[in-house]
Protein backbone atom coordinates (compact mmCIF):
# COMPACT_ATOMS: atom_id res chain seq x y z
CA UNK A 1 0.00 0.00 0.00
CA UNK A 2 2.83 2.40 0.78
CA UNK A 3 4.41 1.66 -2.59
CA UNK A 4 1.10 2.08 -4.41
CA UNK A 5 0.56 5.37 -2.62
CA UNK A 6 4.05 6.50 -3.64
CA UNK A 7 3.40 5.54 -7.25
CA UNK A 8 0.15 7.51 -7.27
CA UNK A 9 1.88 10.59 -5.85
CA UNK A 10 4.73 10.20 -8.33
CA UNK A 11 2.34 9.97 -11.26
CA UNK A 12 0.56 13.11 -10.07
CA UNK A 13 3.88 15.00 -9.91
CA UNK A 14 4.92 13.80 -13.37
CA UNK A 15 1.52 14.75 -14.74
CA UNK A 16 2.04 18.30 -13.49
CA UNK A 17 5.55 18.53 -14.94
CA UNK A 18 7.34 18.32 -11.59
CA UNK A 19 10.87 16.87 -11.67
CA UNK A 20 11.56 16.59 -7.92
CA UNK A 21 8.92 15.72 -5.33
CA UNK A 22 9.87 17.19 -1.96
CA UNK A 23 9.19 14.05 0.05
CA UNK A 24 8.79 11.70 1.73
CA UNK A 25 9.28 13.21 5.16
CA UNK A 26 10.62 10.79 7.78
CA UNK A 27 11.28 12.86 10.90
CA UNK A 28 10.09 11.05 13.99
CA UNK A 29 6.89 12.63 15.30
CA UNK A 30 7.66 12.06 18.98
CA UNK A 31 5.57 15.01 20.19
CA UNK A 32 1.94 15.29 19.15
CA UNK A 33 2.20 19.04 18.53
CA UNK A 34 4.91 18.62 15.87
CA UNK A 35 4.08 21.02 13.05
CA UNK A 36 4.88 18.57 10.26
CA UNK A 37 3.80 15.27 11.83
CA UNK A 38 1.02 14.92 9.26
CA UNK A 39 3.65 14.65 6.55
CA UNK A 40 5.57 11.74 8.08
CA UNK A 41 5.03 8.22 9.39
CA UNK A 42 5.09 8.50 13.17
CA UNK A 43 7.56 8.06 16.00
CA UNK A 44 8.88 4.57 15.29
CA UNK A 45 12.13 4.55 13.26
CA UNK A 46 11.47 1.11 11.78
CA UNK A 47 8.01 2.09 10.56
CA UNK A 48 9.30 5.40 9.25
CA UNK A 49 12.15 3.67 7.43
CA UNK A 50 10.03 0.99 5.77
CA UNK A 51 7.32 3.48 4.82
CA UNK A 52 9.92 5.82 3.33
CA UNK A 53 11.59 2.94 1.48
CA UNK A 54 8.38 1.78 -0.20
CA UNK A 55 7.18 5.33 -0.87
CA UNK A 56 10.44 6.20 -2.65
CA UNK A 57 10.32 3.05 -4.77
CA UNK A 58 6.79 3.95 -5.83
CA UNK A 59 7.45 7.63 -6.48
CA UNK A 60 10.60 7.11 -8.50
CA UNK A 61 9.02 4.27 -10.51
CA UNK A 62 6.67 6.94 -11.84
CA UNK A 63 9.62 8.99 -13.11
CA UNK A 64 9.93 11.73 -10.51
CA UNK A 65 12.88 12.23 -8.17
CA UNK A 66 12.09 11.71 -4.49
CA UNK A 67 13.69 13.85 -1.77
CA UNK A 68 14.18 12.39 1.72
CA UNK A 69 13.66 15.07 4.36
CA UNK A 70 14.35 16.78 6.72
CA UNK A 71 17.92 15.68 7.39
CA UNK A 72 18.36 15.62 10.32
CA UNK A 73 17.00 15.97 13.88
CA UNK A 74 14.41 18.52 12.84
CA UNK A 75 12.27 17.26 15.71
CA UNK A 76 14.90 15.95 18.11
CA UNK A 77 15.24 18.95 20.37
CA UNK A 78 15.93 18.07 24.00
CA UNK A 79 14.90 20.96 26.29
CA UNK A 80 17.03 22.00 29.22
CA UNK A 81 15.64 21.69 32.73
CA UNK A 82 16.00 25.39 33.53
CA UNK A 83 13.80 26.57 30.69
CA UNK A 84 11.72 23.41 30.55
CA UNK A 85 8.28 24.98 30.15
CA UNK A 86 9.30 27.45 27.46
CA UNK A 87 11.31 24.85 25.55
CA UNK A 88 8.61 22.19 25.68
CA UNK A 89 6.15 24.67 24.23
CA UNK A 90 8.44 25.48 21.32
CA UNK A 91 10.13 22.13 20.71
CA UNK A 92 9.05 19.93 17.82
CA UNK A 93 7.10 22.80 16.32
CA UNK A 94 7.75 25.10 13.37
CA UNK A 95 8.42 28.18 15.51
CA UNK A 96 12.11 29.04 16.06
CA UNK A 97 13.06 26.16 13.79
CA UNK A 98 16.10 28.04 12.47
CA UNK A 99 17.42 28.92 15.94
CA UNK A 100 17.36 25.74 18.01
CA UNK A 101 20.06 23.08 18.21
CA UNK A 102 19.14 19.41 18.45
CA UNK A 103 21.81 17.81 20.64
CA UNK A 104 21.96 14.09 19.90
CA UNK A 105 24.56 11.49 20.81
CA UNK A 106 25.98 9.22 18.12
CA UNK A 107 24.15 6.03 19.09
CA UNK A 108 20.78 7.77 19.29
CA UNK A 109 21.49 9.43 15.96
CA UNK A 110 22.14 6.15 14.20
CA UNK A 111 19.52 3.97 15.88
CA UNK A 112 16.63 6.47 15.80
CA UNK A 113 16.87 9.56 13.65
CA UNK A 114 19.20 8.42 10.86
CA UNK A 115 17.68 4.97 10.44
CA UNK A 116 14.84 6.03 8.08
CA UNK A 117 17.33 7.98 5.96
CA UNK A 118 19.51 4.88 5.63
CA UNK A 119 16.50 3.01 4.27
CA UNK A 120 15.90 5.89 1.87
CA UNK A 121 19.43 5.57 0.55
CA UNK A 122 18.89 1.81 0.20
CA UNK A 123 15.80 2.60 -1.89
CA UNK A 124 17.95 4.68 -4.25
CA UNK A 125 16.52 8.06 -3.32
CA UNK A 126 17.72 10.78 -5.72
CA UNK A 127 18.06 13.62 -3.22
CA UNK A 128 18.08 14.48 0.47
CA UNK A 129 16.99 17.79 2.00
CA UNK A 130 18.98 19.11 4.96
CA UNK A 131 16.96 20.84 7.66
CA UNK A 132 16.75 24.28 9.27
CA UNK A 133 17.96 23.36 12.73
CA UNK A 134 21.43 22.99 14.12
CA UNK A 135 22.81 19.58 15.07
CA UNK A 136 25.04 19.68 18.14
CA UNK A 137 25.62 23.38 17.55
CA UNK A 138 26.29 23.30 13.79
CA UNK A 139 23.67 24.01 11.13
CA UNK A 140 22.38 20.86 9.46
CA UNK A 141 23.18 22.21 5.98
CA UNK A 142 26.84 22.74 6.82
CA UNK A 143 27.38 19.83 9.16
CA UNK A 144 30.31 17.70 8.05
CA UNK A 145 29.47 14.95 10.53
CA UNK A 146 25.93 14.36 9.34
CA UNK A 147 26.33 15.18 5.63
CA UNK A 148 29.77 13.91 4.64
CA UNK A 149 30.61 11.35 7.29
CA UNK A 150 27.25 9.69 7.95
CA UNK A 151 25.13 10.24 4.83
CA UNK A 152 27.69 10.20 2.04
CA UNK A 153 30.41 8.01 3.55
CA UNK A 154 28.74 5.58 5.98
CA UNK A 155 25.45 5.26 4.08
CA UNK A 156 27.03 5.54 0.63
CA UNK A 157 24.54 8.13 -0.65
CA UNK A 158 25.34 8.93 -4.28
CA UNK A 159 22.65 11.50 -4.96
CA UNK A 160 22.64 15.21 -4.12
CA UNK A 161 21.88 17.12 -0.93
CA UNK A 162 19.70 20.21 -1.25
CA UNK A 163 19.01 22.76 1.45
CA UNK A 164 15.61 23.45 2.86
CA UNK A 165 14.36 26.82 1.63
CA UNK A 166 16.84 29.47 2.84
CA UNK A 167 18.52 26.98 5.19
CA UNK A 168 21.95 27.70 3.65
CA UNK A 169 24.11 29.92 5.87
CA UNK A 170 27.48 30.06 4.12
CA UNK A 171 29.48 29.25 1.00
CA UNK A 172 32.72 27.44 1.82
CA UNK A 173 31.58 25.73 5.06
CA UNK A 174 28.35 24.49 3.48
CA UNK A 175 29.90 23.29 0.21
CA UNK A 176 32.89 21.60 1.81
CA UNK A 177 30.63 19.97 4.39
CA UNK A 178 28.55 18.30 1.69
CA UNK A 179 25.77 20.64 0.52
CA UNK A 180 25.32 20.22 -3.25
CA UNK A 181 22.38 22.52 -4.03
CA UNK A 182 21.07 25.64 -2.29
CA UNK A 183 17.33 26.24 -2.49
CA UNK A 184 15.55 28.24 -3.67
CA UNK A 185 18.86 29.89 -4.61
CA UNK A 186 18.82 33.30 -3.02
CA UNK A 187 20.05 34.12 0.48
CA UNK A 188 16.76 35.75 1.37
CA UNK A 189 13.61 35.40 -0.71
CA UNK A 190 13.73 37.77 -3.65
CA UNK A 191 17.13 39.24 -2.69
CA UNK A 192 18.87 38.34 -5.95
CA UNK A 193 21.90 37.23 -3.91
CA UNK A 194 23.26 33.72 -3.32
CA UNK A 195 25.82 31.89 -1.24
CA UNK A 196 26.51 29.92 -4.42
CA UNK A 197 26.82 31.58 -7.84
CA UNK A 198 29.54 34.22 -7.84
CA UNK A 199 30.42 33.50 -4.21
CA UNK A 200 31.08 29.86 -5.06
CA UNK A 201 33.15 30.87 -8.08
CA UNK A 202 35.26 33.14 -5.89
CA UNK A 203 35.69 30.38 -3.31
CA UNK A 204 37.08 28.09 -6.00
CA UNK A 205 39.38 30.82 -7.34
CA UNK A 206 40.80 31.62 -3.91
CA UNK A 207 41.31 27.93 -3.13
CA UNK A 208 38.90 27.59 -0.20
CA UNK A 209 36.66 25.22 -2.19
CA UNK A 210 38.44 22.57 -4.33
CA UNK A 211 37.41 22.50 -7.97
CA UNK A 212 36.94 18.74 -7.59
CA UNK A 213 34.22 19.42 -5.03
CA UNK A 214 32.28 21.49 -7.57
CA UNK A 215 32.69 18.66 -10.08
CA UNK A 216 31.26 16.30 -7.45
CA UNK A 217 28.29 18.60 -6.85
CA UNK A 218 27.53 18.81 -10.56
CA UNK A 219 27.97 15.06 -11.07
CA UNK A 220 25.59 14.22 -8.24
CA UNK A 221 22.90 16.60 -9.53
CA UNK A 222 23.18 15.63 -13.20
CA UNK A 223 23.36 11.90 -12.49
Amino acid sequence: LFRARGLAMGEEHVGKGVHVALGPMMNLGRVAEGGRNWEGFGADPYLAGEAAYETILGMQAAGVQACAKHYINKYAYFPSYISLLIDVLRSEQEIQRTMETSDVDDRTEHELYAAPFLRSVMAGVASVMCSYNQVNGTYACENDRTLNQILKSEFGFQGYIMSDWSATHSTQPAVNSGLDMTMPGDIEFGSGTSYFGANLTNAVLDGTVPEARVDDMATRILA
